[in-house]
């Protein structure tokens, strides 16, 4: 099929073929006439009917079925919107009566058609598919899920003889093109924890706190106990007066008094200046190195980094992923894309382009709406 807002995308590989009534042509190729006819059919008028049998996946308006004979060939693996085939003015193109209902098999009357093929042998032997409203999807004969390829339904005039010996098995098929990329695989265990940083310096002191109200003053201590009094001696009689005697010796102190009360304590002398710092403690052991990260060849990727992100969508303009700081590659990253559709919609293409180490652009085949992702491995 070809697509003119793709107009550089080839869909040889694609499950399903989409055709509108403006930018989306489904293009049908079938082998020469030749190589399936009996050899006794040489013009179209050994030709009595021919019907072409399509599934039908989905119509989005019940729109009608447009067909046209192509006049110019083209290459499965190569055509795109820009090299789509011109359509031919004979048979004139027309529009069955009845419309593609979904999950359905769709039969044509495409007589006229098949007998231009007959009498031209050079033809391109291509049927072009558009609709005069909405989308109609069929399936190709790349879909694994129906297997449900568009044939044609030849009947020759005269009538059908009997049935053939069968003949020997063919030889095995070539094998079918690789199918699409499955989703991506979940998130690998998180690596363990690097080594402990340095300890960093030690921050400023904080204000001193403003000073306490004073205590009450303690109980005053009891005094002590008086020694007692020694007893009188007896009088002696009146001598003579003699000389004056030596002045005596000075009596023992009496008992200290009580001690009077604690004056107030005295404001607080200035702080001290700080101490130096302490010495730094020693670097804790490393940690663990986390999983080694390997490229599609077995070459495992040094200093490997993943950097993903999602992108909210709703047309087929390019969104354009810019990298900054860390997530910046030194070398182009491998990438890959998923999309999360939220319009229910079939499912549409997705292309990366402008891949470098800062960023990519994505690009949708057709427009969608929902949540595109995108993830990144490199270093």
């Amino acid at each position: 099929s070809t697509e003119a807002g793709s107009i550089n995308s080839n869909f040889g590989h694609a499950a399903t073929l989409a055709a509108n009534s403006s930018t989306k042509k489904a293009l049908l190729k079938f082998k020469s006439l030749a190589s399936y006819l009996p050899a006794s059919v040489t013009s179209s008028a050994d030709i009595e009917k021919a019907t072409l049998h399509i599934w039908i996946r989905s119509n989005s308006d019940n729109g009608l079925l447009t067909i046209s004979r192509n006049s110019s060939a083209w290459q499965e693996l190569a055509v795109t919107g820009a090299t789509a085939p011109s359509v031919a003015p004979a048979p004139i193109p027309f529009t069955p009566a009845t419309n593609a209902p979904g999950n359905f098999w769709y039969e044509v009357d495409v007589t006229d058609i098949i007998k231009t093929w007959v009498d031209n042998v050079s033809d391109p032997r291509s049927i072009m598919l558009e609709t005069t409203a909405g989308e109609v999807v069929i399936d190709s004969k790349e879909n694994t899920d129906t297997s449900h390829a568009a044939h044609l339904d030849i009947t020759l005039v005269g009538g059908t003889g009997p049935q053939g010996p069968q003949g020997a098995a063919g030889a095995q098929g070539l094998q079918g093109p690789q199918g699409a990329q499955g989703f991506q695989g979940p998130q690998g265990i998180q690596g363990a924890d690097g080594a402990q940083g340095s300890q960093g310096p030690q921050g400023f002191q904080g204000a001193d706190g403003a000073q306490g109200s004073q205590g009450p003053q303690g109980f005053q201590g009891a005094d002590g106990a008086q020694g007692s009094q020694g007893p009188q001696g007896f009088q002696g009689a009146d001598g003579a007066q003699g000389p004056i005697g030596l002045t005596g010796a000075t009596g023992l102190q009496g008992p200290t008094g009580a001690t009077g009360l604690q004056g107030p304590t005295g404001a607080t002398g200035l702080q001290g200046p700080t101490g130096a710092t302490g010495l730094q403690g020693p670097t804790g052991p490393q940690g663990a190195n986390g999983p080694a990260v390997y490229s599609n060849t077995g070459t495992a990727i040094a200093n490997a980094k993943i950097v993903k992100g999602t992108v909210a969508v709703s047309t087929n303009t390019a969104n354009v992923v810019s990298f900054s700081g860390s997530a910046i590659f030194s070398s182009i990253p491998n990438c890959t894309t998923s999309m999360e559709q939220t319009d229910g919609l079939t499912p549409t293409s997705i292309k990366i382009t402008n891949l470098s180490t800062a960023g990519l652009s994505i690009t949708l085949g057709v427009a969608r709406t929902g949540l595109l992702h995108y993830i990144c491995i490199g270093n």
